[in-house]
């Protein structure tokens, strides 16, 4: 009897640990795998600019699929002319094999500040919703944190809701800043939502005016959750700087003429 016994507390505690790892497995296998993508040859620069194209069309809030290119194919070899060093993040969020998010951060050391330009799910991918989005922006702030020297601000610009649109997509507006906020404080850090009227700028001297709303969120990675902003009016000042003179401004390179020109649009959207 005591044989049998042991054979059956065997038997079960063996079932438990492979009921435990088939769990594990399954729970893996529905995991959003990021990577960074450094170099034009990565087959998955391909699938995230196809995914950048279909979620964002090139209407005059979005870089075109041509700007999106060039700018990688900048970073992954050939020599950049800015008025400020700038190192731009590609990450992809991978489901089974396949590409399913991506992020697009461009990273400026000598400000200490980051910016996400552009990011997106699958919308097909039932999935990786609700997922994709804080996997890529938890990898990416461990990124931001390894940098010399280390990211002390991570802006996202965020879709203002406004009157009039599909419910859905005014839902997915409302819930995106308290995404970045809830991340934020997952990781241990302040967040601070800018109290600003923001409006999109041109996005080049060539596109018009357009002037899309958006609410204007950052993650403060140089400052834990429990400590207080002292200035909040000299935050929002410095970020606004950031955002329009060296995110926005350096669309040309210093020895274009169009550069001076773009930063005296920007100087007068500043002012206002």
């Amino acid at each position: 009897p005591r044989l049998v016994l042991l054979v059956i507390n065997i038997l079960i505690g063996a079932l438990g640990l492979i009921a435990m790892l088939a769990l594990w497995w399954i729970d893996r296998s529905r995991r959003i795998q990021v990577k960074r993508i450094t170099t034009q040859k990565d087959p998955d620069l391909t699938k995230v600019l196809e995914l950048y194209g279909r979620l964002f069309p090139p209407d005059l809030g979005n870089y075109t699929m041509a700007d999106m290119e060039a700018l990688l194919v900048d970073e992954f070899g050939k020599e950049q002319r800015r008025h400020v060093p700038e190192t731009h993040f590609v990450l992809a969020g991978k489901l089974h094999g396949d590409v399913v998010s991506f992020l697009f951060c461009h990273y400026y050391p000598n400000r200490r500040k980051a910016i996400v330009s552009y990011m997106g799910s699958d919308k097909d991918a039932k999935e990786a919703r609700g997922r994709a989005v804080d996997s890529l922006v938890r990898r990416l702030v461990r990124h931001l944190t390894d940098q010399s020297p280390p990211c002390t601000l991570l802006l996202f610009e965020c879709d203002r809701p406004i009157p009039g649109l599909d419910p859905a997509e005014q839902r997915e507006r409302e819930a995106r800043p308290f995404l970045f906020k809830r991340t934020a404080k997952d990781l241990g850090y302040r967040s601070f939502q800018l109290p600003v009227d923001f409006h999109q700028p041109k996005l080049n001297l060539e596109t018009p005016e357009y002037g899309a709303p958006l609410v204007l969120v950052t993650i403060l990675m140089g400052a834990p959750m429990t400590a207080a902003i002292e200035d909040e009016e000299a935050l929002t000042a410095a970020t606004l700087d950031f955002l329009l003179f060296d995110a926005y401004g350096d669309y040309y390179s210093p020895d274009d003429p169009r550069h001076e020109e773009y930063q005296a649009y920007l100087r007068e959207q500043r002012s206002r």
